[in-house]
């Protein structure tokens, strides 16, 4: 069974696949916010003695996708390594693309990170 992934490739040609599968682990349909909807702007002319408005232009408005995730796995220094690397490749003075894959769908989109990930310290349970 096929599963969603994303591919963040920054601009160095450093990339870092996210997924259920990956060691950077994300659901992307539960963890992943603002890449389906997209808000487009008509922009459109009126002039004195006219009903209506003249359709000139659209455009679509730019989005933030927030993503939600975390290393799987349970070796610290492995996990040291892997947060060395994702905040390598997520560098926000780079540009990149962000590749949507499904199946056969596949959408790039050109993006660039804003500041840094947010990593936060959880508890081990040990039983």
């Amino acid at each position: 069974m096929e599963n969603e992934k994303l591919t963040y490739i920054n601009s160095r040609g450093e990339r870092l696949e996210l997924g259920v599968d990956s060691v950077y682990h994300c659901n992307i349909s539960k963890d992943v916010e603002g890449i389906s909807g997209v808000t487009s702007v008509i922009y459109s002319t009126n002039s004195m003695g006219q009903h209506g408005d003249t359709y000139v232009g659209q455009r679509i408005e730019a989005r933030d996708i927030d993503v939600v995730g975390h290393i799987n796995t349970r070796d610290k220094a492995q996990a040291l390594e892997l947060r060395r690397r994702m905040l390598k490749i997520f560098n926000p003075e780079l540009s990149a693309t962000l590749v949507y894959e499904y199946g056969g769908f596949k959408r790039v989109i050109d993006c660039r990170a804003y500041g840094e990930p947010k990593i936060l310290k959880k508890e081990v349970l040990y039983e």
